[in-house]
């Protein structure tokens, strides 16, 4: 069955998250946030151009990542995973629309370097910076060269228990007092929800999508 297309899934897309969203931020123009990112005409243009995505709203990843940063207005993000670009475009889009933020991707440099990130349109790039790389050895070579902590931490590389739980632990590491770490396909193993366990973190699960708040459960 595909997912994108069931009718449940889409109305789960439209009706649930965004309100499981808003009370986990704590901020109801949450709500009003995803509905900026699913009528964003510049998104919507590159969606169906680059992606070739039939519908505007079946990417609950984007919309996610979107509404987040609008609500938390980070200073610095780190994503590592890239493609097509899609989250980064919605994630510099939110930005755009903050007036603040800097946005820091690595991919592996096992595809064409021109299709990396080939979804951002060029009005985005401004506060972009690329990297081509193993996360384990850019990470560190990136939060050197920042000096700053990260206000919002996004897996969606290799999605290994390992791999993940080294990512997610080095984000914890570096995140900022009020920071998210974000990740996506958290149902392919035990790591996120183990990690939070460990850490005695808050987070939400929305189908495969995970969020984690950096202050401790009270």
């Amino acid at each position: 069955m595909d997912i994108k297309n069931n009718v449940l899934y889409r109305a789960w897309i439209r009706l649930v998250f965004p309100y499981k969203l808003s009370a986990f931020l704590d901020d109801k123009k949450v709500l009003d946030y995803v509905r900026e990112a699913k009528e964003n005409k510049l998104i919507n243009d590159r969606m169906f151009e680059k992606a070739h995505y039939k519908w505007k709203d079946i990417d609950p990843l984007g919309i996610i990542l979107y509404a987040a940063v609008r609500s938390t207005k980070p200073k610095v993000v780190i994503e590592t995973g890239v493609q097509s670009g899609i989250s980064s475009m919605y994630i510099l889009m939110a930005m755009k629309a903050n007036s603040v933020g800097v946005l820091y991707s690595v991919d592996l440099p096992d595809r064409d370097p021109k299709k990396v990130g080939e979804v951002v349109p060029d009005e985005l790039k401004e506060n972009w910076h690329l990297y081509l790389g193993d996360s384990k050895a850019l990470l560190p070579q990136i939060i050197d060269e920042i000096k700053a902590p990260v206000d919002i931490f996004f897996h969606d590389s290799l999605h290994t228990y390992d791999h993940m739980l080294y990512e997610f632990e080095w984000g914890l590491k570096y995140l900022s007092e009020y920071g998210l770490i974000t990740s996506h396909d958290i149902l392919w193993n035990d790591a996120f929800d183990e990690f939070c366990t460990e850490h005695s973190l808050n987070d939400l699960k929305l189908y495969n999508i995970g969020l984690i708040k950096r202050q401790n459960k009270k």
